[in-house]
C-alpha cells in the first residue's frame, strides 16, 4: 500500500527510516540556514535568558556542547532544570524563551542585553561572567526558512539529551565543533562555505550519537513518535505516498489498529489528526513541485491525490493565500505568512 508515485528525480525523498534520516531530509529538502557560534565562556556565576522567538511553529534547532563546565537549561516545557555537564550535547527547538546558567538560582541577564552587532556579524561566542569556575559551549543553530518544515520537525522529540563518557564529547563530534572553531577564529578563504559544510555534518553526527546512546531516557513529557512502531509506520506511508486516498479508518488498518485508538495515539503524538498532518504534506510537496517549475497544476493536483485542479488551488489558497500560479511566480510564500513563521533573528543569509 505504500509505494512511491512521485517521481524521486523531481521532489524530496520520501523515505522516513529513522531520526537520522528525517534530519537529512530537512537539510536537503529545505532552505536551511545554519549559524555556528565560536566558543562561549562562562565563568561562575552566570546566567543568561534567550527571547522567545516571534515564531509559533517549531521551525528552529539549537544544538550545545559543553566542552568543559556544567550548566542548567530551562525552558516552559521543562518542570525542573536539566542538568547539563562537560561532555554533554543538548538539542532543542528554539521556539519559546529559555534559561541557561551555572546554578538555577543565579540571577538571569537577557541576551539583547549583551549581544552587540559585532558579535553576531563575527559568529563570535559570548564572554561573560564573574570569574568563578569556567564553563564553555559550543552553539550552532538551524534555521528551517520554508513554513513546511514544521511537518517533519514536528517528528522529532523536542528534547535530545546525549550524555557524554567520562566528561568528554564523542570523537568524530568533537574534531567537527573544534573544526568549526578553528574556522571561525581564522577565517582563511572559503571559510563561509566550510563552516556551512561542518555545521550541517555536526546535526547528523549529534544524531548518530542519540540512537548508538544506550539510555534513551529524555528530559520532560514528549511523547517518542520514533519509538511508537504504529504511529511511525503512520507517518512513513503519509510520506511516501501523499497522494493515496488515505482515511483515518485506511491508516489504522494499515498499521493494524482500530479507528478510534489509531486517532487518540496520532494526536496525542502529534497534537493534530491525521488528515491535517496529511494536508500539511500535501502542501509541502505543493511547494516543492511548484518550484521545480517541470510539473503542470493540473498533474501537481492528481499527485497529490485532488480531484481536480480547482479543488487542490482552492486548497493551496486556504493554506498559503495565494494561488499555486502565483507562487510559482513568485517562488516563495507571501511576506505577511513568512513574518508567522520563520525566524528571523539568528540567520537572514
Amino acid at each position: 500500500m505504500c509505494e512511491d508515485h512521485l517521481d524521486s528525480q523531481e521532489t524530496v525523498p520520501t523515505e522516513l527510516s529513522g531520526l537520522v534520516d528525517i534530519v537529512d531530509q530537512l537539510l536537503k529538502s529545505h532552505r536551511c540556514n545554519v549559524r555556528p557560534v565560536s566558543f562561549c565562556d562562562y565563568t561562575a556565576p552566570w546566567g543568561i535568558r534567550a527571547p522567545a522567538s516571534n515564531v509559533a511553529k517549531a521551525v528552529s534547532l539549537v544544538v550545545f556542547a559543553l566542552v568543559r563546565g556544567q550548566c542548567y537549561f530551562k525552558d516552559e516545557h521543562l518542570k525542573e532544570h536539566l542538568h547539563l555537564q562537560s561532555g554533554d550535547i543538548f538539542v532543542f527547538r528554539n521556539d519559546c524563551i529559555s534559561t541557561l546558567s551555572d546554578h538555577p538560582q543565579t540571577p538571569k541577564q537577557e541576551l539583547l542585553d549583551v549581544l552587540n552587532p559585532d558579535l553576531v556579524d563575527n559568529h563570535l561566542g559570548l564572554n561573560l561572567g564573574g570569574g568563578g569556575k569556567l564553563t564553555r559551549i559550543s552553539s550552532s543553530f538551524y534555521v528551517f526558512k520554508q513554513a513546511e518544515s514544521s511537518r517533519l520537525l514536528s517528528v522529532l522529540p523536542r528534547y535530545l539529551h546525549i550524555k557524554g563518557r567520562r566528561n568528554r564529547l564523542p570523537g568524530e563530534t568533537s574534531e567537527l565543533i573544534h573544526n568549526i572553531h578553528a574556522e571561525l577564529l581564522h577565517k582563511q578563504p572559503g571559510w563561509r562555505g566550510i563552516t556551512d559544510y561542518l555545521t550541517r555534518a555536526l546535526l547528523l553526527h549529534v544524531m548518530r550519537c542519540y540512537n548508538a546512546q544506550e539510555n534513551t531516557h529524555q528530559p520532560g513529557d514528549q511523547s517518542s513518535i520514533l519509538t511508537d512502531p504504529e504511529i511511525f509506520h503512520a507517518l512513513k506511508c503519509l510520506h511516501r505516498q501523499p497522494g493515496e486516498n488515505w482515511t483515518v479508518s485506511s491508516l489504522a488498518s494499515e498499521v493494524g489498529m482500530s479507528r478510534s485508538a489509531f486517532a487518540a495515539r496520532f494526536q496525542q503524538c502529534l497534537n493534530q489528526t491525521p488528515m491535517a498532518y496529511l494536508h500539511g504534506i500535501r502542501m509541502h510537496w505543493a511547494c516543492t513541485l511548484l518550484r521545480g517549475q517541470k510539473m503542470g497544476i493540473k498533474r501537481i493536483a492528481i499527485e497529490l491525490g485532488y480531484s481536480s485542479d480547482a479543488s487542490f488551488s482552492s486548497a493551496f489558497k486556504r493554506w498559503s493565500g495565494m494561488s499555486p500560479g502565483q507562487f510559482r511566480k513568485h517562488g516563495d510564500l507571501p511576506q505577511e505568512m513568512k513574518s508567522n513563521l520563520y525566524l528571523r533573528a539568528l540567520v537572514d543569509d
